[in-house]
């Protein structure tokens, strides 16, 4: 008789175990594991998407401060001076600074939103959206946004999102 070789950490008995635990498994519980393996490897793309989402998020975050502080800055000039003219140099401020430091705020929060719904598998249309808007953010949102669409264009993973019901935008 042929001695069997078995990897680390197995022995015989182990696997007489689990083709014990197999073979008292009805048909359904043995296709829902099948499922659950075949699975596997999308929800880990998913949640390294996410995690990029988070990532991106974050930066575009650290981002947005830099006008803030800007129009801080103008503020504190205009309220320390007594020039007449400041009120224009703060409206050019906010113009400059404001309005692009909040638009940004505003992007970081959609790319976080992003992240966790890919994590969570929701609002799959929503996700699909949110991948072409990101398209806009170069370099980095470009590659990622690329790969949003590419994975969730996948039948497989259509079918992950298509598991929650909750979803507002299908």
């Amino acid at each position: 008789m042929a001695q069997t070789n078995f990897p680390p950490g197995w022995d015989a008995a182990r696997v007489e175990r689990l083709i014990a635990n197999y073979d008292a498994l009805d048909e359904g519980k043995l296709v829902a594991e099948g499922e659950a393996v075949q699975e596997q490897p999308i929800l880990q793309r998913m949640r390294s998407l996410s995690t990029w989402c988070y990532s991106l998020a974050g930066l575009t975050f650290l981002i947005s401060c830099l006008p803030v502080f800007v129009l801080a800055r103008a503020v504190l000039h205009m309220l320390t001076s007594h020039n007449a003219d400041d009120g224009i140099a703060l409206i050019v401020a906010m113009a400059f600074a404001g309005i692009p430091g909040i638009l940004l705020l505003m992007a970081a929060g959609c790319i976080f939103w992003l992240g966790k719904n890919l994590s969570h598998q929701r609002h799959y249309t929503t996700c699909r959206y949110l991948a072409i808007l990101l398209i806009l953010f170069v370099p980095i949102g470009t590659i990622l946004g690329i790969c949003v669409l590419v994975s969730t264009g996948k039948p497989a993973v259509r079918c992950l999102f298509d598991k929650d019901k909750t979803s507002f935008v299908t």
